[in-house]
């Protein structure tokens, strides 16, 4: 029999999702966003996704399509599901940063000129205290790695599990003891079933070693309605199921904390005339944020790049 994932509501409290994630590396959570906003997104995105041929068999198994440029065509994504209070609260859990980014959390204030804000950057750099293991700072913040839409079409395969860390190897090797540094979320558009397609995750893998394979009895899948979505973490393996019916529908985060690199270049993916339509916070989990003595640039605010310190963007 296959395990079954922890599975909640979207009004239960995100420390019991997080420590679900903690426990498990993956979690379902119902009714994160309402049905109506998921119907209205796929309808923004699902037009351009059927214009394409469906392919990536080689690395997704199944034959899918897919689009990055997400917030090009449905601006609303980053209020209705990238900042969803309860996703955000969960990450800040997870990834442990220094400057969280849930609504709930202080948030740093524009700097009033650019060596003000540069100077704060590196006193609270000096500040920052021996890293706890439990209580971090893991990361100053996290971004975005990976954002984008998916439709899952008809096929026989499913895509091989590997987990979101496993992009950095050899650099960064996998190990069940070090701090998260990566945490995903699948956004379900319409109904997730086994047969279109539910996400394959493997409770528990992320205390494996590297060399564990999962036997198809440890293989979950993150069947859920539409306005759901799947969390898991970036040591956890996952993956793509194949669809035996219609195409389902998703949008895909991937949050990885500021000091790695990210897969996905969203600078491009995401343009500054992109970004300045959307919600500041959006913004900087983008990218478009400095960590102290990383990633600045000379005249521009640390804590939002697209904007000179106490000036409009």
């Amino acid at each position: 029999m296959s395990p079954s994932l922890a599975t909640f509501h979207g009004t239960d409290p995100p420390d019991d999702i997080a420590d679900a994630l903690r426990h498990d590396g993956a979690a379902v959570v119902h009714e994160l966003a309402a049905p109506h906003i998921a119907d209205a997104i796929a309808e923004r995105i699902v037009p351009t996704l059927r214009a394409q041929e469906p392919g990536g068999e080689s690395f997704f198994g199944a034959p899918t399509r897919g689009m990055g440029d997400i917030f090009v065509h449905a601006p609303e994504i980053a209020g209705d599901l990238l900042l969803n209070e309860t996703f955000l609260e969960v990450a800040d859990a997870i990834l442990l940063p220094r400057a969280p980014m849930a609504a709930s959390a202080a948030q740093s204030r524009p700097s009033a000129t650019w060596e003000e804000g540069l100077d704060a950057a590196f006193e609270d750099y000096l500040e920052m205290k021996p890293r706890d293991p439990v209580l971090g700072p893991n990361c100053h913040h996290y971004r975005l790695n990976i954002s984008g839409a998916r439709q899952v079409c008809a096929g026989d395969a499913h895509q091989f599990l590997h987990r979101e860390m496993d992009t950095f190897r050899p650099f960064l090797e996998h190990d069940p003891e070090t701090p998260e540094r990566a945490l995903a979320i699948v956004w379900a558009l319409t109904d997730f079933t086994l047969e279109n397609g539910a996400t394959r995750l493997v409770p528990g893998s992320h205390r494996w070693p590297r060399e564990r394979a999962a036997e198809e009895h440890e293989v979950a899948r993150a069947v859920m309605p539409k306005g759901s979505a799947a969390l898991w973490t970036g040591k956890t393996l996952h993956g793509l199921a194949a669809s035996r019916d219609e195409s389902r529908t998703s949008v895909t985060f991937v949050f990885m904390v500021d000091w790695l690199t990210t897969e996905e270049n969203q600078f491009f993916a995401i343009p500054p005339d992109v970004a300045r339509g959307l919600p500041e916070r959006a913004q900087q989990l983008i990218g478009y944020r400095a960590s102290p003595a990383l990633g600045w640039v000379t005249d521009r605010d640390p804590d939002n790049l697209l904007r000179t310190p106490g000036g409009p963007q």
